[in-house]
């Protein structure tokens, strides 16, 4: 398995472009920087890396000339168009075998192996075509997925990727150990690495109490991954973190095919809020967007009625990030200029206690976010690790 599917099986968290940032490189700029990320890519994966370190000089060089022509500006400040260019750079195969060996036939349904970890079944359109645009991603959770891909209506089955995993044997005691992590997580991430997903629109559609219950949970324990949750004829019951889903659009549809539609039609998401607030209840997650808590408390060490939780908002006018931490002791921060502007002091008031910060832009660090996620959301600085001050009498303590 290599370094950067692994990564993206367990630490896939990410999110799409934001309709906030333009691009405004010109064309030709991009497909030079996108051809080396492409290469570097490729590389990459391929587990090459003499060449991923020429790629990355070449990069340097494309870099020089494109920060030249923006007179003063850093084109890593450019976060619509690095979004485009780590797509749109990139090789995507369009017949033949993947790196896994999986063959990838166009308008027919085939299983595929979860790098060991499981299978899916998948299809990806018969005029499927890679250079001209990104696919949406349908992540179907159903009993019986080679059968409810085939049911689904052309208008899906013409323009979307999608893949179903086999929960047969997934039960809810198995749903958050990695059994049940890898099955949701795998084929978001094999599907980021072999084609070319518009990552803007990944849905999860769900089908059947039990299916509807397994993905309910999973978006709202990670409603960055996915523009949309829908339900056929049946909506989850209560449990703990379901208020997240409030992050995402979701719907209850009469059946498959109204689910499949509406993905078709739905908005894409914002990966880059600026105020939002998420539930933590699985050790092994604390990402909500671009904040990653670092240490919070789980649901097993805290009151019954409680869950860790942030509050998190920006004033883009100052410059300032507040977040409001309860049972959470420590955060990273993932930074782009849409979020704030990375070439002024950050100020960050932490549970009321101010931390200013001057940031700095890097490619290597865009890169090895890129790395864990496979996704093309931008983020060219981080906070490595900033402290949330306990406020005394919330029943917060460490």
């Amino acid at each position: 398995m290599n370094r950067l599917l692994t990564c993206v099986a367990i630490l896939l968290l990410a999110a799409p472009l934001s309709a906030q940032a333009e691009q405004e490189l010109k064309s030709g700029d991009q497909k030079k920087l996108g051809k080396q990320i492409g290469e570097w890519v490729e590389s990459t994966i391929e587990g090459d890396s003499a060449a991923a370190s020429e790629a990355l000089m070449d990069l340097d060089k494309v870099m020089t000339s494109v920060n030249k022509k923006l007179k003063g500006r850093s084109c890593l400040s450019l976060v619509a168009d690095w979004s485009h260019v780590m797509s749109s750079g990139r090789k995507y195969a369009t017949s033949g075998k993947n790196v896994d060996g999986n063959a990838i036939k166009k308008g027919s349904i085939q299983d595929v192996d979860l790098a060991g970890w499981g299978t899916a079944s998948m299809r990806i359109p018969a005029k499927y075509e890679p250079k001209k645009v990104a696919y949406p991603l349908i992540i179907l959770v159903c009993d019986t997925p080679a059968a409810s891909i085939e049911a689904l209506p052309a208008i899906v089955k013409d323009h979307a990727v999608v893949v179903a995993p086999h929960i047969e044997n997934l039960t809810l005691e198995k749903l958050m150990a990695p059994d049940g992590q890898r099955l949701f997580l795998v084929p978001l991430g094999l599907a980021s690495r072999d084609y070319r997903i518009d990552r803007s629109k990944v849905f999860l559609v769900a089908e059947g109490e039990r299916a509807i219950d397994f993905s309910s949970r999973y978006a709202a324990l990670l409603p960055h991954f996915y523009a949309g949750l829908a339900t056929v004829a049946g909506s989850s019951g209560e449990f703990k973190g379901k208020a997240n889903l409030e992050l995402m659009q979701s719907g209850e549809h009469v059946d498959l095919a109204a689910a499949s539609e509406w993905c078709m039609t739905a908005e894409a998401r914002d990966p880059y809020p600026t105020t939002f607030e998420i539930e933590l209840t699985e050790p092994w997650n604390g990402r909500a967007y671009w904040v990653q808590a670092l240490l919070f408390d789980s649901p097993d060490d805290i009151p019954d009625d409680k869950l860790a939780r942030m509050k998190v908002s920006v004033d883009r006018g100052t410059n300032t990030i507040t977040i409001d931490g309860e049972f959470v002791y420590q955060v990273k921060l993932f930074l782009n200029d849409v979020i704030v502007d990375l070439d002024k002091p950050i100020t960050v008031i932490r549970n009321g206690a101010e931390y200013t910060y001057q940031a700095s832009r890097s490619i290597g660090t865009l890169l090895d976010n890129f790395s864990k996620t496979l996704d093309d959301t931008i983020y060219p600085s981080t906070i490595r690790s900033v402290d949330i001050p306990i406020v005394e009498g919330d029943g917060s303590g460490k």
